[in-house]
């Protein structure tokens, strides 16, 4: 048999349409594993059977393979390596691959114990069309372990069980499409599917339910140059602080079309920690048990574009960084907390993003940490809180910022509310407050040292401007006849 296999081409692609952040790379796409001359050879001749005994089975020859009858204890060995393996809808206890060149489908495999499909140290392995059942509950024993391996496939994988359920470690260039996992929420594994140190990682189409683990359902670290698409957990939780779907030390990815729906036992919904040159873009986090989106840590240059934060125990979107953080369109809605808190970031631009009806704060800037902070273009409606507050919080006022060309409207408290002594160097301009109880407010002290001007505060219940200098106020009839001072600060 000829061994000089077909190869697949590698394909780059752009992550986010112009706003990616600097310093971030384009991707390229993992390679798939691609045994096409074995597979027409499969195609034109059953291939060997292979009849399971009881206990360890080997394949020490390359060839095509097929199994000829179900053996719930058998354990099936490939040795060597060009072999492709069909179980045709057999039933075997563990798969373990120590060749390279090496595919096997459509089948069973249920390992009530220990793992059920592994391999380690070999290159351009796939699997497809499987079932893995893992009966396991508890601790890090997973059903799927690839150890040291390079062009991994893992595609149309349905997995069930409550333990741990797959690991990735040290692998390069790793490509997971079509995965389902259900679970029942009855067990206590540490992960559901952990990645550590890959780069190259393509997960498409995975979707895990009524998964309950003691630290993330989720979690990557130390990826590079990954793509994460189309992500969706339903009633899965994390543990503590951590979240359900977790990014640690990344770098160069992108992460599209995920939802992550989470349970009240706990987690963030989306975790994201030192992370570099990443973009999240159609992404949401619904009903996790503390914050939509916790973005932490040395963090930078990340982009989050169209995303939804609803319905979560704490914030929409909580951004403690020491780096670079753009929201671009996104909404946050009906969280327990506030809209958007910003507790640190060298740079952080809001802009034509929706945060409506929180129970706290629709945004919060607070923190010596935050150096610099821009909230632009957006509609902070309906919160339980002020519209958009800027504060100590113990730790020092915000540096300096801009809030411009906001609607801030229908609020409990204050529309704008530069609140602490001390905050000086922000801008607040052409801003329409409007029905809070009062419209634009700074402290006493602040008034020369901020630019606050070319705004419209109507119909406040308190009073429109506080603080404000009286001298930059004009009235909506010097506006209308075009008498007003300029820039002046309009009020009725």
């Amino acid at each position: 048999m000829k061994k000089n296999w077909g190869w697949f081409v590698i394909c780059s692609m752009t992550l986010v349409e112009a706003r990616i952040p600097l310093n971030q790379s384009k991707f390229l796409e993992p390679t798939r594993v691609n045994l096409n001359r074995l597979e027409d050879t499969f195609e034109k001749a059953d291939g060997i059977p292979l009849t399971l005994a009881s206990g360890t089975n080997t394949i020490s020859s390359s060839g095509v393979y097929y199994i000829d009858n179900s053996k719930s204890d058998a354990d099936i060995t490939i040795s060597s390596d060009n072999v492709v393996l069909n179980l045709r809808g057999r039933l075997v206890q563990s798969i373990n691959v120590a060749g390279s060149y090496v595919k096997v489908q459509n089948g069973n495999v249920a390992y009530s114990a220990n793992t059920a499909v592994s391999a380690t140290g070999v290159h351009d392995i796939f699997f497809e069309d499987l079932i893995v059942e893992n009966s396991g509950s508890t601790g890090t024993t997973y059903a799927v372990t690839f150890s040291m391996c390079k062009n991994v496939g893992y595609s149309n994988i349905n997995m069930y069980g409550d333990g741990a359920q797959l690991l990735f470690d040290v692998c390069t260039i790793v490509d997971v499409s079509d995965l389902k996992i259900l679970g029942t929420n009855g067990g206590t594994p540490t992960y559901g599917i952990r990645m550590n140190s890959c780069p190259n990682i393509s997960c498409r189409n995975v979707s895990i339910a009524n998964y309950k683990a003691t630290t993330s359902t989720f979690y990557v670290y130390g990826a590079s140059n990954f793509v994460m698409e189309n992500v969706l957990t339903t009633s899965c939780s994390a543990s503590g602080s951590t979240g359900v779907l977790e990014l640690s030390t990344c770098s160069g990815g992108s992460v599209k079309g995920c939802s992550i729906k989470g349970s009240a036992s706990g987690g963030h919904g989306i975790l994201v920690n030192n992370c570099l040159a990443t973009t999240f873009d159609n992404c949401s986090a619904v009903n996790a048990n503390l914050s939509g989106f916790y973005l932490t840590g040395n963090t930078s240059s990340i982009l989050v574009t169209n995303c939804l934060a609803a319905s979560n125990g704490s914030n929409g979107f909580a951004i403690t960084v020491n780096g670079t953080v753009d929201l671009y369109n996104c909404i946050s809605t009906n969280n327990t907390s506030d809209g958007i808190i910003i507790d640190g970031g060298s740079r952080i631009s809001i802009d034509n993003c929706s945060c409506v009806d929180n129970n706290g704060n629709g945004i919060t800037m607070e923190d010596s940490l935050v150096l610099d902070c821009t909230i632009e273009n957006s509609s902070v409606t309906g919160n339980g809180g002020h519209g958009i507050l800027v504060q100590d919080n113990g730790g020092g006022v915000p540096k300096q910022g801009a809030i411009i060309n906001n609607y801030v409207a229908s609020n409990t408290s204050e529309g704008i509310y530069l609140r602490s002594t001390g905050i000086f160097r922000f801008t607040v301009a052409s801003n329409k407050c409007i029905g809070n109880s009062v419209g634009i407010e700074q402290p006493s002290g602040s008034t020369a040292s901020n630019a606050v001007f070319n705004n419209v505060a109507l119909a406040n219940t308190s009073a429109n401007y506080v603080n404000v200098s009286a001298g930059n106020r004009g009235t909506l009839a010097s506006l209308n006849t075009g008498t007003q001072t300029a820039w002046a600060n309009i009020t009725n």
